[in-house]
């Protein structure tokens, strides 16, 4: 929590965060925090995804973006049900899905999920400050990439990362 909000000190003062890109295999890192994952939330997790999916990015930071959504999910998602993180690819980029089910989140409320220090209704029961998504946004595009989120009766809702994919 700390990191978090000195890491949006830096952001809203206008200073990057500090980004060390490498070749980084999504896939294996996504399983990596799920393995992580378990060991507090159990089971819960479902990972779908391609193999090889590269991307040159902060493995540090993507990390932290994986496990920042997969965590909410778990706050605010129904508490019996799976959450599933999809990993594909295309030719020039890479998209990771992290979904549960649950109460959607309102139109209203999707409008301001990104910005610091907010929280919507649903989310003042659970502990936080109210950075942990712009976080996630602010990381998803220093990486030249982009997060929305979908969200409604009956489907659930599905925070989506598109990353461009490395070439070779």
């Amino acid at each position: 929590m700390i990191q978090n909000l000195l890491d949006a000190s830096r952001l809203r003062a206008g200073q990057s965060l500090k980004l060390e890109f490498e070749e980084c295999y999504l896939d294996q890192l996504i399983q990596e925090v799920v393995e992580d994952l378990i060991f507090t939330y159990g089971e819960r997790f479902v990972v779908v995804s391609e193999p090889d999916v590269r991307s040159y990015c902060s493995r540090k930071e993507i990390r932290r973006v994986i496990e920042n959504l997969a965590i909410n999910a778990v706050k605010y998602g129904a508490a019996t049900t799976p959450i599933t993180l999809t990993l594909q690819q295309t030719e020039t980029q890479i998209s990771l899905t992290i979904h549960n089910e649950g109460n959607p989140i309102a139109l209203d409320a999707q409008s301001i999920l990104f910005q610091q220090f907010r929280r919507t209704i649903s989310a003042e029961e659970q502990t936080g400050w109210g950075l942990g998504l712009f976080l996630v946004k602010s990381i998803t595009e220093a990486h030249q990439g982009t997060i929305e989120v979908e969200s409604a009766e009956g489907k659930g809702t599905s925070f989506i990362i598109k990353l461009p994919k490395v070439l070779d």
